[in-house]
């Protein structure tokens, strides 16, 4: 029987996960935080007696990931640094709040304290969002010509508010009152200005999923009209998010697209680090075919080795050696370099497939069918709590749409706060949803 460990650590977790994120221009608050959250992970490893079936199943996904990592050599005692777990390793910490929320409880005051934490930090994301605007160039809450709050990466700080803008949209759809109205309109700001097109394709696709899901047409003709309105008017402001989404629509795209694809069956290209870089000044073009390249490599990598891949953390290596049996399992060994400026190929799908090949990718989609699909059953069990475990299932899908263009399976900056989320309702002590199924919760 799962033991019930009293102590408010789910509040704490969900406090440290967001925070560590939020002030990743500030490492130490981050190193800070994670520092205690291995400690709750320690403590909680051993009050608890039993760990719930997602956290069992994200344990096998780590162990092909461990074991093909030794067999390729992509991890080896000097992995256990903290440079690696910025880059290759971070996939470790990601899971990190399924582990946690596995192995205890949450209870209503432990939801309540969640919505808060996202509620106030999507007040004081448009607080530093009008400071940015009237002083674009500060470097505190940029990258490039972006905002970014205090997230260090672009792509992080478009997925951390498109977070934000998911949770508080749901809440929005099921209270309606003008509270949720005003913090979903707060929320926008910091997410279209963060330019960020994954996060802007991810959100838009779980919007247009929920609503052909949930049979919403009128609402998904509302929101298309709006939408178009939108962007007329964002055409003549000259939003750098909607000039980067125009830049993929260009003529000068559709022009260098086959030079990508030719110059994505050249090794030298990744070896140099230059992909795609050279057929276009335009930064958003060059960014976006870049992708081609990284695409391509992963497919051949997956060709080689296509039922447990090249080997974890083998990606991003060059003139590897290699050995197995070609076209079935074939591991990467020995590389002459590692390319740290590339180390994904921006797509979680295409990237497992080259790691761990069709295993890994089965078992990983498994992980998230099993979490998706328990949210589903208990929105029936308990209709009290739906507002929530819907939220956690479209946040999955806003996950899996993001794994299209970027390595969503394995960035923190969603790994800290969505699956936090999605973790920390997983964790609903049952007993819960049979005392308060006859009102709404907050």
């Amino acid at each position: 029987m799962h033991k019930d460990i009293r102590l408010p650590i789910a509040s704490v977790a969900i406090l440290l996960f967001w925070s560590s994120i939020f002030f990743l221009k500030f490492p130490l608050i981050t190193i800070i935080s994670l520092m205690i959250l291995g400690l709750i992970t320690v403590y909680l490893l051993f009050k608890s007696t039993s760990i719930k079936k997602a956290a069992l199943l994200i344990l096998i996904n780590m162990l092909l990931w461990i074991l093909t990592g030794i067999a390729s050599s992509g991890i080896t005692l000097d992995s256990l640094t903290p440079e690696y777990f910025r880059g290759e390793g971070r996939i470790f910490l990601y899971y990190l709040p399924i582990i946690i929320f596995s192995l205890l409880s949450t209870r209503i005051y432990d939801l309540i304290f969640l919505k808060r934490v996202i509620y106030s930090i999507a007040f004081i994301n448009f607080i530093l969002f009008l400071i940015w605007i009237f002083n674009p160039s500060a470097e505190l809450l940029s990258i490039g010509k972006d905002f970014s709050a205090f997230i260090s990466s672009h792509t992080g700080a478009g997925t951390y508010f498109g977070t934000i803008v998911i949770f508080i949209t749901f809440q929005y759809l099921y209270h309606k009152n003008k509270i949720n109205l005003l913090f979903f309109i707060i929320s926008l700001f910091p997410l279209i200005f963060s330019s960020s097109r994954q996060a802007l394709v991810a959100v838009a696709g779980v919007m247009v999923f929920y609503m052909l899901s949930e049979k919403k047409y009128l609402l998904l003709i509302k929101t298309a009209g709006i939408f178009f309105l939108a962007t007329l008017l964002l055409l003549n402001m000259n939003i750098r998010s909607i000039e980067r989404f125009q830049s993929i629509f260009s003529n000068e795209f559709f022009e260098t697209l086959p030079m990508a694809v030719e110059q994505a069956t050249q090794a030298e290209n990744v070896k140099e680090e230059k992909l795609a870089r050279g057929l276009s000044e335009n930064e958003s073009i060059v960014n976006a075919l870049n992708r081609i390249v990284l695409w391509a490599k992963a497919s051949e990598d997956f060709s080689r080795s296509p039922i447990v891949g090249i080997g974890f953390g083998k990606y991003n290596d060059i003139e590897n050696d290699y050995f197995g049996m070609p076209g079935i399992f074939y591991f990467a060994t020995s590389s002459k370099q590692n390319i740290s400026d590339v180390t994904s190929a921006h797509n979680s799908y295409l990237h497992i497939l080259s790691e761990s090949g069709l295993l890994g990718l089965v078992l990983i989609i498994l992980f998230w069918w099993y979490l998706y699909y328990h949210f589903k059953k208990m929105e029936k069990l308990s209709p009290s709590l739906t507002l929530y475990f819907k939220t956690a299932r479209y946040l999955i899908i806003f996950i899996c749409i993001n794994g299209l263009f970027g390595h969503a399976f394995a960035a923190p900056a969603l790994g800290f706060t969505a699956l936090t989320i999605i973790a920390a309702i997983y964790a609903v002590k049952t007993p819960v949803l049979i005392t308060i199924t006859d009102k709404r919760i907050p």
